[in-house]
């Protein structure tokens, strides 16, 4: 965000770290299958050798920033603390709440519990002279709405894939490099659709892009609610995975840009770091609630009633993906018709991106 200006620059910037990691989604998966062949611990390990030679990468290629105008600011630890509570009570709570019941007082007392939290948040916020997240900025509602779709989308397909993995390796009894191999349209698409995405939005507009984005994610879901005990990899899963990645390469990026255009430089590491905590949150609080619909349906005494479970499960990221949708619908449909820009000014994105995308999964 500091090494690229704000306009189409960045715009092609954001779309190229969607496409590579796009890829690295498809690559992580097939070398995660491939090395449980040898053993399962390998999965853990290896990514820390990856993590390893990419903060060496980082130092060496990053671009060091000069702040000289700007006096170190302290960390904000009360604020940390309470919303990261927050969110791991949630999770928590709403992982747990199946088996405990949910309206018993252990979850009824939790969810409250999570209430205080982000209240005493916000409460830290309004008195911090450095605030982790300055609620101005939670103020302005493209921004918001970014985050959301943010949660929604990467939330959405990490349920979908936890549910696509189990019924691969678990119902069908795929091996695990054959399941891992089988996501690949997933990152492999995105390298071709993602470098695109600053032509097309220059051309559509940027909600008009990240509403087909999302239009493909939904369609995809419904097309793997098709999935069967006899289902072919060609028929049934590829041409979901096929949606998927298109709708990354198209969706993520665009989210990313409305989560960070028009913020100011200074609060741009804050913006963007929102933007990835709320895709990362958004993957542990779907993940949580699809399987809590999954176990509250599945039946496992049969293979019928064990795929029951798996529909039942993924009708959550589909629902949750539709509303997004919509709320995007809604709004590109109030937008008013803008005058074309003057052929030496760059095309303007859209007037209610306040400014800031991940690939698939």
């Amino acid at each position: 965000m500091a090494s690229f200006g704000e306009g189409p620059l960045r715009h092609r910037a954001l779309a190229v770290y969607s496409a590579t990691g796009a890829a690295g989604f498809t690559f992580g998966l097939m070398s995660g299958g491939l090395l449980s062949e040898v053993t399962w611990r390998l999965v853990f390990f290896m990514p820390s050798i990856v993590a390893l030679v990419t903060l060496v990468a980082a130092v060496r290629l990053i671009p060091r920033e000069h702040s000289r105008d700007q006096a170190r600011q302290p960390l904000d630890t009360p604020g940390a603390v309470s919303v990261t509570a927050a969110a791991l009570l949630l999770v928590f709570t709403l992982t747990q709440a199946p088996s405990a019941g949910w309206a018993t007082p252990r979850t009824i007392g939790s969810l409250a519990g999570v209430a205080v939290l982000l209240a005493a948040f916000v409460a830290i916020e309004r008195h911090q002279a450095s605030p982790l997240i300055r609620l101005g900025l939670l103020g302005h509602w493209p921004r918001v709405r970014a985050n959301l779709g943010a949660m929604v989308f990467v939330g959405g397909w990490a349920a979908t894939q936890f549910i696509a993995t189990l019924y691969m390796q678990e119902l069908r009894h795929w091996p695990a490099l054959e399941t891992a191999a089988a996501f690949w349209p997933c990152g492999v698409l995105g390298l071709f659709v993602a470098p695109r995405l600053t032509a097309l939005i220059g051309r559509f507009g940027l909600l008009r892009v990240l509403s087909a984005g999302l239009a493909l994610s939904v369609a995809a879901y419904v097309l793997f609610l098709r999935i069967g005990l006899t289902s072919g990899y060609w028929p049934v899963l590829f041409p979901t995975f096929v949606l998927i990645g298109v709708a990354f390469g198209l969706s993520f990026p665009a989210l990313n840009i409305a989560a960070t255009d028009g913020v100011r430089p200074e609060e741009q590491g804050v913006a963007s770091g929102l933007f990835q905590t709320s895709a990362q949150f958004g993957t542990a609080l779907l993940l949580a609630v699809t399987t809590a619909v999954t176990q509250a349906t599945v039946h496992p005494g049969t293979a019928e009633g064990v795929l029951r479970g798996y529909r039942a499960g993924l009708i959550v990221p589909l629902v949750a993906s539709a509303a997004i949708l919509t709320l995007t619908l809604v709004t590109a449909a109030g937008r008013r018709p803008r005058s074309p820009a003057p052929a030496t000014v760059p095309p303007v994105v859209e007037d209610d991106v306040a400014s800031e995308p991940q690939p698939c999964g």
